[in-house]
């Protein structure tokens, strides 16, 4: 399983993944950013040691909005088709926005890859947010994925 979120910084966040871990068969790999701003505050990657799930700490690249809330979705992990071929995962969870284009990015790759794995998303935005275009029109996302 790989599990991809930007929030899981904090370490606090990540207590669910050792949950994940106690079902038979399960290997986890947390991909998360080694920074990340939030709420206008620069957070490092908490460590701890985890030997329930493996972290790999990849610094995404956003555009153009990198000082406000916007980063959520204009980030992108620009290794992610290395590391799912890697891992080839079967099951891929993304705790990002479904209209993100490191959600559209990550599926690109992923139905490419491993066609076969499951795609979960989990959001946790209740906040009505105006975005930018394209992220206005998420059926445009699709078209970024190039990389």
């Amino acid at each position: 399983m790989l599990s991809i979120s930007h929030s899981c910084v904090v370490s606090e966040y990540r207590k669910r993944m050792a949950e994940v871990t106690k079902y038979p068969d399960i290997e986890l790999t947390l991909l998360v950013p080694k920074c990340w701003r939030q709420f206008n505050k620069r957070v490092d990657l908490e460590k701890e040691t985890d030997d329930y799930y493996q972290i790999l700490s990849v610094q995404p690249i956003t555009w153009g909005f990198r000082k406000n809330s916007f980063q959520n979705v204009t980030h992108v992990y620009m290794g992610i088709r290395k590391i799912l071929e890697k891992l080839r995962p079967d099951i891929i969870e993304l705790w990002e926005e479904p209209f993100s284009a490191v959600s559209a990015h990550t599926t690109f790759w992923g139905g490419r890859i491993v066609p076969k794995a499951k795609l979960i998303f989990f959001s946790a935005q209740n906040v009505l947010k105006k975005y930018p275009f394209p992220f206005l029109f998420p059926c445009l996302l699709p078209l970024l994925c190039f990389c």
